[in-house]
């Protein structure tokens, strides 16, 4: 792979050389190369990067479909046994050379902000820690990489990938799973349709908990916000046709809009409320899956967790490029504890605990179902 830190299974086994010859060779394979590309370097841009959204490509993907784990043999577990010849202090040297490579496609100002972030993260980390966490880094650079070799993406691209790959920290607000969960239950009317403002009022909530899962998922959060600015404004423009007040209007009025105008099909740029919806709604999913999925699988970590939420919710809607980034960034989810302080629930009991999160998710599941029945039987489950 060109223009990447050179393959680290090749220290040399001479028997005769001494252990101080095999760290030395070990940290000199380690050192992250000049990588080509440097001109990829993103740039402001007025173009929607838009991860909550993924059309497929209609190439074919085969070769960069594969998992970033899925190199030759167990490379995780080769790479963990070679660091730990390194001491601390070339751990930490090799960490910060890593993260420089793996945060390079940044804007400056993020990249600086980057670099704080992790400079306070190194120092809190011990020897088994910062093993863990140069393997991780190191996994990222080299997705990153395999992304500008590929030739198939362009330099926002692939910043939008070191985003969503690294943990940099994320809001600090707290989700309110109460307050969800009962206002997606207020929404659903007596005739099964989605009232919209209750609707967007409970969705509040969602790029909080995505937030939650650190620079992984927190690359969707400013895009939700937008999805749901463009629906607040459809919202508007469906009651002023209607003739009704904006607390009348249901989701399904908004949909059917766009069906009377003939634009469901007229794609990102439009920005019809039926599209956007879809996008809110495949996101409901994914919070409805992880919410249950804490709750049935306790003795998981999270990374367990949310790979499987995320291969059953959002990949099968999301083109290879974000695939391979979510993916990617798996490694770098926050500790499961840390994710818990987010939800509200790290002083419940498991049963307790588990009894609340369930109770969450079933409140999205049923907003979600009446939607996705109303959307099948119009025909417009797939939207571009």
């Amino acid at each position: 792979m060109a223009g990447v830190c050179p393959c680290f299974h090749g220290a040399r086994d001479d028997a005769e050389a001494t252990e101080v010859d095999k760290k030395l060779a070990l940290e000199a394979e380690w050192a992250p190369q000049p990588v080509e590309g440097d001109d990829l370097r993103a740039e402001e841009s007025d173009e929607d990067d838009d991860p909550c959204d993924g059309e497929e490509s209609d190439e074919d993907n085969s070769e960069v479909e594969e998992d970033v784990d899925g190199r030759a043999g167990d490379p995780k577990a080769a790479d963990e046994d070679e660091v730990q010849l390194l001491s601390y202090e070339s751990l930490v040297e090799l960490a910060k050379d890593l993260w420089t490579q793996a945060t390079q496609y940044l804007m400056p100002d993020e990249v600086a902000e980057a670099e704080k972030i992790h400079e306070e993260d190194l120092q809190r980390m011990d020897t088994l820690e910062l093993r863990e966490h140069v393997v991780a880094t190191r996994d990222v650079q080299m997705a990153v990489q395999d992304l500008v070799d590929s030739g198939e993406a362009t330099g926002d691209e692939v910043a939008n990938a070191q985003r969503s790959s690294l943990n940099l920290g994320g809001s600090k607000s707290n989700f309110d799973g109460d307050l969800f969960a009962a206002i997606l239950a207020k929404s659903i009317n007596e005739d099964r349709t989605i009232n919209a403002a209750l609707f967007l009022q409970a969705s509040q909530q969602v790029p909080v908990l995505v937030g939650g899962l650190g620079r992984t998922f927190e690359f969707a959060s400013a895009d939700l916000d937008k999805k749901m600015s463009i629906t607040e404004t459809r919202l508007t423009e469906t009651a002023q046709d209607l003739g009704i007040d904006r607390s009348d209007v249901s989701l399904q009025d908004m949909v059917e809009r766009d069906i009377r105008l003939g634009i469901t099909h007229d794609g990102k740029k439009a920005a019809p409320a039926s599209r956007t919806i879809l996008r809110l709604i495949w996101f409901l999913d994914f919070t409805g899956g992880l919410l249950q999925e804490c709750a049935d699988s306790q003795d998981q970590d999270l990374r367990t967790i949310c790979s499987k939420v995320y291969e059953d919710t959002l990949a099968p809607r999301h083109n290879w490029l974000l695939r391979k980034a979510a993916r990617s960034g798996m490694r770098l989810l926050p500790a499961k504890h840390i994710f818990r302080v987010r939800l509200g629930t790290v002083e419940l009991s498991e049963e307790d605990e588990a009894e609340k999160l369930s109770g969450w998710a079933s409140k999205v599941h049923a907003v979600s179902e009446i939607m996705w029945d109303f959307m099948k039987e119009n025909g417009i489950e797939e939207l571009p």
